[in-house]
């Protein structure tokens, strides 16, 4: 059970850790010194009994406790050790693990307030040397869910494995506080800084796919294999940036409701400092926010663009098949006289010029001249512009 009391600035040490995975930090300022004491235990066990042993004194002036990795009736032990009055609601929202950005105030029976943090996954303890932060891509590993319950002078943090941003903010605890007392609303103020801002992804990539989809939107072939792949990479694109912007509302949403008026009413954001922090971060959000907004509309403007395209295409074709029909209806206009003229030699009726009454096939030669020099005349431009029709 390694404790030590932490001097100003001092950095933290690193910490066992047990047999599963599990961890317990507790962090505490005791009445009439400004120094931190810190204590990391092996199992949520030693937590218990640490607490139990030295609670209330430790928390006084104040009390951190993280827990890593730990049971659900571990969980429960603490949260009926820690806050007796705490609504049964409340221990179960807790625990259930099952919502992320969200926060809850109960204003009486002990105030205090409930939530859980949505965070980018990390490798490393709470107190490593230096933490190595996986910052894939959005999608590609999942985040780690960070439930806390704080009070005034009282602060629980639940999750199952390291996230980007815990190593931070033990140190900035150290060493900020290390001559000040130490305020639980100062920390969770910076616990929901930093996981935003750590979980802020970097636009630049994706804005530049989506600025090649906009430039290669036009020059796509009509061919349906193209079309096909186009839409597909579009979908691909539009679900990633309205999972980002989903993401990025969301902790826009609890930073909205940290600072809201019902919660600067209380320890959460009374103090003027805690407000400047929670409007920094939030302007952040904001400015990432209106990027992956610029990049949606630029991607339903491709979208659209893609779309005109097609029915272009389409108009294209059918004013061409129009026109085809037409020049077809006037050659069979051109050759309707000339087919009248032709079937009166299959009739039972009086025809001059026939074999009977004439000694020759002058005549009949002669009608068959002319109906060839009318359809050569009248068929020269509608069988060239119907050929041009096919060739262009």
């Amino acid at each position: 059970m390694p404790c030590a009391t932490k001097g100003e600035a001092s950095p933290p040490v690193t910490t066992p850790v047990g047999r599963d995975g599990c961890l317990c930090v507790v962090t505490w300022q005791t009445a009439g010194r400004m120094s931190l004491q810190t204590c990391a235990l092996e199992s949520a066990a030693d937590a218990l009994v640490f607490l139990r042993n030295n609670l209330p004194g430790i928390a006084l002036c104040g009390l951190w406790v993280d827990m890593q990795k730990c049971s659900e009736e571990e969980h429960r032990q603490v949260l009926q050790l820690l806050y007796p009055n705490m609504q049964p609601s409340h221990v179960e929202t807790v625990l259930a693990n099952d919502m992320y950005d969200v926060v809850e105030l109960q204003p009486t029976e002990g105030e205090y307030v409930v939530g859980c943090l949505s965070c980018s996954p990390s490798h490393g303890g709470p107190f490593p040397a230096a933490t190595a932060m996986s910052r894939a891509e959005f999608g590609c590993e999942e985040g780690v869910l960070c439930s806390f319950v704080c009070s005034e002078r009282v602060l629980l943090t639940l999750h199952t494995a390291p996230f980007a941003g815990l190593a931070e903010l033990f140190r900035h605890v150290l060493r900020d506080n290390s001559q000040w007392p130490m305020s639980m609303s100062a920390i969770l103020c910076t616990l929901v800084c930093y996981t935003c801002e750590l979980s802020l992804p970097d636009p630049t990539a994706l804005i530049g796919e989506v600025d090649c989809i906009d430039e290669m939107m036009l020059l796509v072939a009509p061919g349906k294999r193209d079309q096909t792949d186009m839409l597909r990479r579009v979908a691909l694109l539009r679900r990633h940036l309205s999972a980002l912007n989903r993401k990025l509302q969301e902790k826009a949403k609890l930073i909205s409701e940290m600072t809201g008026p019902a919660m600067r009413t209380t320890f959460v954001s009374r103090e003027l400092h805690l407000g400047y922090m929670y409007r920094e971060a939030l302007e952040g959000l904001s400015q990432v926010l209106s990027r992956l907004e610029c990049a949606q509309d630029t991607l339903d403007h491709a979208n659209l663009n893609f779309m005109y395209a097609i029915t272009m295409r389409m108009s294209q074709t059918s004013t061409g098949c129009d026109r085809q029909v037409m020049i077809v209806n006037k050659i069979a206009t051109i050759c309707l006289p000339a087919i009248l003229v032709a079937s009166l030699f299959g009739m039972n009726c009086k025809v001059q010029w026939v074999a009977d009454d004439c000694d020759s096939l002058y005549p009949f030669w002669t009608i068959v001249a002319l109906m060839i020099v009318w359809m050569a005349a009248l068929l020269f431009q509608p069988v060239r512009d119907l050929i041009r029709e096919k060739g262009g």
